[in-house]
């Protein structure tokens, strides 16, 4: 039961760590411009589809 309890303390700090990297990223994700791809049309050659 030990070993268990260990195993469980153990995941319960994994997960208290990827909360926080997850809020660090949606907190950065906030923070960008959003994407409109009319607004940043990129041309391709012709050439490439052929």
């Amino acid at each position: 039961m030990k070993n268990q309890l260990y195993a469980f303390e153990e995941r319960q700090e994994k997960a208290a760590k990827y909360l926080t990297e997850l809020e660090w990223l949606s907190n950065e994700l906030k923070d960008m411009p959003e994407f409109d791809p009319l607004k940043h049309l990129i041309a391709f050659r012709a050439d490439i589809f052929e």
